[in-house]
């Protein structure tokens, strides 16, 4: 219902800016962006609650069978920072994350994340947005299929403290160079304009 549940649409573009850095093979820079968008399909007049805009800097470094993956990321809804109560919804984070995966002879993937910066929260820089919003790291229980096609996934987040998990579920089909996703996501805060203190 309208308090429950949202639906997202999400597109995701990635382009290398320097393949095999130094001769080492797949070791990568890449330039990101994601952009989302929540819509509160209850509603009547069925709007768009909020968007999300992240660019984002990565490097990739294989191991032997694992691989590292560090990140320079700037996350926001867009919102002019107004400090006023006519528009408080002005959220984002800036932050540095690194993110180990291990892959497994039969098809399984574990990763670990962790990531660490600061945030706005409307015209408040705070730490708050980390500790009960966006979380400071992931864990993520993967699986990809022999042909590389199919990639399964439930990636779990703790907010709001150690034992409060957000919990994502997600399947995608890689069609070449595009790949189409599915995601549900259970917990809170999917829409930076939902990370209201005291709720």
């Amino acid at each position: 219902n309208k308090s429950t549940a949202d639906i997202k649409f999400q597109l995701s573009l990635a382009v290398p800016l320097w393949r095999d850095m130094g001769n080492r093979e797949g070791m990568n820079l890449s330039l990101a962006y994601t952009q989302t968008s929540v819509w509160d399909f209850f509603d009547k007049s069925s709007p768009f609650f909020d968007n999300c805009y992240s660019q984002g800097l990565y490097l990739r470094i294989p191991l032997q069978r694992d691989e590292l993956l560090f990140g320079l990321e700037h996350r926001s809804n867009g919102r002019p920072m107004r400090g006023t109560d006519g528009d408080t919804f002005s959220r984002s984070v800036n932050y540095l994350s690194g993110q180990y995966s291990a892959y497994f002879p039969c098809g399984f993937v574990l990763r670990a994340s962790l990531r660490i910066g600061f945030g706005w929260y409307d015209t408040e820089l705070t730490q708050e947005v980390f500790s009960r919003f966006f979380g400071y790291g992931d864990l993520t229980l993967g699986y990809h299929s022999p042909n590389g096609k199919w990639e399964l996934g439930v990636t779990a987040t703790p907010v709001f403290g150690p034992f409060n998990v957000n919990v994502e579920a997600a399947v995608s089909y890689h069609l070449g160079a595009v790949a189409l996703f599915s995601q549900f996501n259970y917990g809170y805060g999917e829409a930076m304009a939902s990370w209201v203190r005291g709720s």
